[in-house]
C-alpha cells in the first residue's frame, strides 16, 4: 500500500471529480476512495454483480432497501477486507488500513469542521465557555 500515483487525468476530469467532491463536502482523495470502494462492491469475481445494482439503483421494482443504518464495526470491517491484499508481499500495515478507511489526519479534520459549520448555522449547536461545543437545546 502506500502513497502512490495513480497517473495522470485530464483537467476537465479533475475538475467534474473536484466540483462532485465539494458539493458532498469530501476532498478528493475522500471522494476518489469512497467511489473505488464503491466500485469494488459491485464487482465480483471480475464480473458486474447486477442484481446488487438493481438494488442500489431500485430498478427490479421490488420494496426498497431496508433504511437501517449499519454498525460503524460492520461498515468498517468491510472496507478493511476490502483494502486487503491476498499478497502478504503487498501486507498493509495498521496506520495504512486507518488511513484508508478513515482518511488521513487532515481529511478527517476537514471534515469535523465542515460538519461543525453545517450544525453552527442550522442552530444545533453553540460554543462552549472556553474551548469545545455543545448541542443547543
Amino acid at each position: 500500500m502506500g502513497r502512490k500515483g495513480l497517473g495522470t487525468a485530464p483537467n476537465q476530469l479533475i475538475d467534474e471529480i473536484d466540483k462532485e467532491a465539494d458539493e458532498l463536502g469530501l476532498s478528493r482523495s475522500e471522494y476518489s476512495r469512497q467511489r473505488i470502494n464503491a466500485g469494488r462492491l459491485l464487482f465480483n469475481a471480475g464480473k458486474l454483480d447486477l442484481q446488487l445494482l438493481d438494488q442500489l439503483m431500485e430498478t427490479d421494482g421490488s420494496e426498497r432497501p431496508g433504511t437501517d443504518i449499519k454498525t460503524l464495526d460492520g461498515d468498517v470491517s468491510q472496507q478493511i477486507l476490502s483494502a486487503l491484499p491476498r499478497d502478504e508481499s503487498r501486507a498493509a500495515t495498521v496506520d495504512e488500513l486507518r488511513e484508508e478507511v478513515f482518511g488521513t489526519k487532515e481529511e478527517q479534520e476537514e471534515l469535523i469542521e465542515t460538519v461543525l459549520k453545517q450544525l453552527w448555522d442550522q442552530g444545533k449547536i453553540k460554543s462552549a465557555f472556553g474551548e469545545g461545543y455543545v448541542k443547543n437545546d
